[in-house]
């Protein structure tokens, strides 16, 4: 294990070595780039049309607008049209604004985030005009509404849903994973169909409120829940946020019948496991950052790489040993360890490919939340390999699988994968924070 790790370390330096060569910072979201008013502008008669230019493509199913006239009343504007480029939207205006207006755009980018801005203006006279939006530019992560009322706790409450689908996902894809490589069979015991229901479930539940809270975010103030649902499903990540809740219902259906082994059911999980991967990977930055088309296959490879390690593990040690004497848990801790090193280069690869897609310039990484927090997954990640070294040579030394020598074995690698698990753990934490953030 000890060579593995210094083979990915001399892959890392390699590869961070050939990204100086562009010096450019990570892709972001799509911004505003300018508005037409500006914002603070004094217009001598009313505006006909509002022209939004932004760095990225605009999908016109996406984007809406609202104007709140000077008398406090919203008025919601027509679907947009497109500029001379595709990345610049035009909203015609009412006829009748006077005195001081607020506009306010709302989108749902390609990576799923819904990102909004406003630009006040005044017609007429500058009195009354009022004070300069400070997000005309700004990003708002899915689902997260700067400027909402209790916006902390709505971003807390939806980053525990991510770290809940999370865990759902891991432990369903490792109980798979030990069912048809570790432990034949696990998959029909009780303990085994609990927790693989559970996890369905648990995918079932937080996939569905996140679909209802990206409606939500997504709709203009006075647009209707059920019409901003349709809308919603008329975007390709509305669309593919709703099927990740279906496919997560369905899932969590067949995990509630009885388990047969070697049945067209299990296949029929496994393949609407395969396509929940592809929905979860379809929305997030695996999609919006450079070369979408390699993003998401290195997504959905790093999600079961993770899984395999991470959620085989959890398995491996709740599970699995538990049900085993000493002589047979050692052999099963070998036997994943195999699997592990394996899952550790392709999540290594991977993750160092989705990286440099954000960030062509490692430097840039310590100039943003995004990347800070990034880093601090990449120690914990080498924490975890460190760990999985650890107890990597604790099988080596071990020449025998008898007597007190071999109750140590067992012990020591109990000891090291439960903090390897607990380091897990905090790595699905910080991802979750990392998802709603902007690499820039």
């Amino acid at each position: 294990m000890s060579t593995l790790v210094s083979r990915l370390f001399l892959m890392l330096v390699a590869a961070l070595s050939l990204s100086f060569v562009d010096v450019s910072t990570a892709y972001a979201h799509n911004t505003l780039v300018s508005s037409n008013p500006t914002d603070g502008a004094v217009l001598a008669s009313s505006p006909t049309e509002w022209i939004l230019t932004f760095d990225k493509t605009v999908p016109l199913s996406s984007a809406s607008g609202e104007v709140v006239k000077n008398d406090g009343v919203r008025v919601a504007l027509s679907q947009p049209r497109h500029g001379n480029t595709d990345n610049i939207i035009v909203f015609n205006l009412p006829a009748d604004l006077t005195n001081s207006n607020t506009a306010r755009w709302r989108l749902v980018g390609t990576d799923g985030h819904v990102i909004s801005g406003r630009v006040n203006f005044s017609v007429g006279a500058a009195t009354g005009v009022l004070p300069s939006s400070t997000d005309n530019n700004s990003v708002a992560p899915l689902m997260d509404s700067s400027g909402d009322e209790g916006s902390v706790v709505a971003a807390t409450s939806r980053g525990v849903l991510r770290v809940l689908n999370y865990l759902g996902v891991l432990l369903l894809i490792g109980i798979l994973f030990s069912d048809w490589y570790t432990t034949q069979g696990l998959l029909t015991t009780p303990l085994g169909t609990r927790v693989a229901s559970i996890s369905a479930q648990s995918i079932a539940i937080t996939a569905t409120l996140q679909f209802g809270m990206f409606v939500n975010d997504a709709r203009m103030l006075g647009t209707s829940f059920f019409r901003s649902f349709f809308d919603a499903l008329s975007t390709t990540p509305g669309s593919m946020v709703g099927l990740k809740a279906v496919i997560g219902v369905v899932l969590a259906v067949l995990m509630a019948q009885t388990m047969n082994r070697v049945t067209a059911q299990q296949r029929l999980i496994t393949a609407s496991v395969a396509m929940y991967l592809i929905t979860f990977a379809y929305v997030g930055h695996s999609r919006s950052e450079a070369a979408p088309w390699l993003g998401i296959p290195l997504n959905v490879i790093h999600t079961i790489a993770m899984s395999i390690w991470l959620g085989g593990l959890a398995v491996l040690v709740f599970i699995v040993v538990p049900r085993l004497d000493t002589e047979n848990a050692i052999v099963a801790f070998q036997r994943f360890g195999s699997v592990a090193e394996k899952a550790v280069v392709a999540l290594s690869i991977t993750g160092l490919v989705q990286l440099l897609r954000m960030y062509t310039n490692p430097l840039a990484i310590f100039t943003s939340m995004h990347g800070l927090l990034l880093v601090l997954k990449l120690c914990i990640v080498a924490g975890m390999i460190y760990l999985a070294a650890k107890n990597r040579q604790s099988l080596v030394d071990s020449l025998n699988f008898e007597g007190r020598a071999a109750r140590l074995t067992r012990r020591k690698l109990m000891q090291f994968s439960l903090i390897e698990i607990g380091l897990g753990t905090a790595i699905l934490g910080v991802t979750a924070i990392l998802v709603g953030l902007s690499p820039t």
